[in-house]
């Protein structure tokens, strides 16, 4: 699986996918086929996108400590809001919002681990209730 941001470079272009491309009609296209969210930041769903063309340099960055990190159409893209609803770069968040970020994280996954080990014990009895059933 590709990373957020991930582009293709190819003849001095640089092919990516943004957050109005996916609301294209093409991207919902798009959406049908990959039918995994996570797969429409990779490379397969640009060359898709655009017309599955071959060749080009495949790239991706996840260390959003410098713009130097992406070819400056994308840069133009993060700081115009381009790919909103499209990853979580948490390398982008500053020192204040990453401590809330850590802070909301362990209250979520607490809740989960207190739902999950009673939702777990729910299906395994339904399912041998069923499996019961059936002798």
């Amino acid at each position: 699986m590709c990373e957020f941001v991930s582009w293709i470079e190819k003849d001095g272009k640089c092919y990516f996918l943004t957050a109005a491309d996916l609301a294209s009609k093409r991207g919902k296209q798009l959406i049908k086929h990959c039918k995994n969210d996570d797969d429409l930041v990779g490379h397969g769903a640009i060359r898709w996108f655009y017309g599955e063309f071959t060749g080009g340099t495949e790239r991706e960055c996840t260390d959003f400590a410098s713009p130097d990190n992406f070819p400056r159409e994308i840069v133009a893209a993060l700081i115009a809001g381009k790919f909103r609803s499209m990853g979580s770069p948490l390398g982008m968040l500053n020192d204040m919002a990453r401590v809330k970020y850590e802070e909301i994280k362990q209250t979520a996954w607490a809740k989960y681990k207190e739902i999950e080990q009673p939702a777990l014990w729910d299906l395994i009895t339904q399912a041998a209730s069923r499996s019961r059933a059936w002798q």
